[in-house]
């Protein structure tokens, strides 16, 4: 904002509005599914209480049945994050309001909310990491179509970043893993998250192979805030 660039971000998790409220000028966030257990903020006190005491009984009785039914309340609720983020996200690229805009989707975040078998979502356990690799790339597209269609797309640098790997060590075991999960990940947790950056006009790949570390993004951004200053 110092230097007269138009800020938003739409982002998951992390508080993004209030940490940098004097920084962000348009700005969304939500984590309305980070609850652990039977419980959401959406509901109301006495759900909250009552939900994860039937969802004791029902462990006691049927531990399978409890493990199906936590993840389908699991996968309810990321669903209904990922679609509001996307909304929002999609919303304000078309806009095409700011000059740096930054988004931190939930996606492909376990729980797997798409099946590839079916091409949709899914209510229930049985995808795997893959399937939602699948769901990023479809929505990936649709955000990069609407950077296309803005007049200043052949000004624009687009980063696309994971902010870590998948996390196997956290999700291998629980009921949400897979057969799938188990052969893609080999049982292994590799260190290396996505990294894609394009360039303004850039239109033949490269790829660099040497160990390049995440925090070195910073640089790319600050040098592009010096180099191309935004069109008031």
């Amino acid at each position: 904002m110092q230097n007269g660039w138009r800020t938003a971000a739409v982002g998951w998790y992390n508080p993004y509005c209030s940490a940098y409220a004097p920084d962000i000028q348009d700005c969304y966030w939500t984590d309305q599914d980070m609850q652990d257990g039977s419980i959401s903020q959406s509901a109301t006190l006495a759900a909250n209480i009552s939900s994860p005491l039937h969802q004791l009984a029902v462990e006691l009785i049927s531990p399978a049945r409890a493990d199906r039914d936590l993840c389908a309340f699991d996968i309810r609720l990321r669903r209904q994050t990922e679609s509001d983020l996307e909304q929002h996200a999609l919303q304000l690229l078309h806009t095409d309001q700011a000059d740096f805009v930054f988004l931190h989707l939930a996606i492909p975040h376990s729980p797997n909310t798409w099946s590839r078998a079916q091409n949709g979502f899914t209510s229930q356990c049985g995808s795997s990491y893959l399937d939602n690799l699948a769901l990023t790339d479809r929505v990936l597209g649709q955000l990069l179509a609407t950077l296309q269609s803005s007049p200043r797309w052949g000004q624009t640098t687009l980063i696309v970043q994971g902010d870590h790997g998948w996390r196997t060590a956290i999700w291998r075991g629980l009921p949400a893993w897979t057969t799938e999960d188990e052969v893609a990940s080999r049982g292994i947790f590799d260190p290396r998250p996505a990294l894609l950056i394009h360039q303004p006009s850039q239109i033949q790949p490269q790829t660099v192979a040497t160990p390049w570390p995440l925090i070195q993004v910073h640089s790319v951004v600050q040098q592009i805030l010096r180099n191309h200053p935004p069109t008031l």
